[in-house]
């Protein structure tokens, strides 16, 4: 039995703005959630995957929420992944959740580590 992940297409634009193992990381939640309602998945899941680090993993994570890509939940055992949809039909107001991870993607820039200046 394979395995894939789905990025949908009105996404593709933007994943220019997110390193891979981000866009894999959140492309993972969205498929999980679609077919089992919620993404649980480890550190240590993901970077055998990926094959990445458990760290390269955990920056990604923290990053994409940071940009409000994802949300995380935790109960004390198992972490939930919730991915933001790529744009919400219903969106309220830009900037909100709602609104989307393409919203997210265009609002925040990110800054140079270390500097006062924008990123290309």
């Amino acid at each position: 039995m394979s395995h894939y992940l789905q990025v949908p297409t009105e996404l593709l634009p933007y994943a220019g703005k997110l390193s891979a193992t981000q866009l894999l990381i959140w492309a993972d939640a969205w498929m999980f959630k679609k077919n089992t309602g919620k993404a649980y998945r480890t550190n240590a899941q993901l970077s055998e995957m990926l094959n990445v680090t458990e760290r390269s993993v955990s920056r990604a994570v923290q990053e994409l929420i940071r940009m409000g890509a994802i949300t995380v939940q935790s109960n004390g055992r198992n972490r939930v992944i919730d991915p933001v949809p790529p744009r919400s039909p219903t969106a309220k107001a830009a900037g909100s959740v709602e609104s989307g991870l393409i919203n997210a993607l265009q609002v925040k820039p990110r800054l140079k580590r270390g500097c006062n200046t924008l990123a290309p």
